[in-house]
């Protein structure tokens, strides 16, 4: 069986775990040595690294695969294409 790269899938859902999880601490010591401002602006960025970041891997995802597993590509991007209405939904209908 050939086995496809999920190199770059992997990379990014580590980079953006990782990246997030700086902002948390980061923020959480800045707020604890009185500058919540700040400290508050980059747990927001940890917060929207850690949303985004699985969206990226699924990009990613179906980049990789598109030659070799075409239907697998084109589930990731249906995955894609359900948490864009899920957040148009959540975003849109009151």
């Amino acid at each position: 069986m050939n086995m496809v790269s999920s190199r770059w899938t992997s990379w990014l859902l580590l980079g953006g775990t990782v990246v997030s999880a700086l902002c948390f601490a980061a923020g959480f010591g800045l707020g604890l040595i009185g500058l919540p401002p700040v400290g508050t602006a980059l747990s927001n960025i940890g917060v929207v690294t850690i949303l985004a970041t699985p969206a990226v891997a699924l990009v990613s995802t179906a980049l990789e695969l598109r030659q070799r597993q075409p239907q697998a590509a084109a589930l990731a991007v249906g995955v894609l294409v359900v948490l864009a209405v899920a957040v148009g939904v959540a975003l849109f209908v009151r």
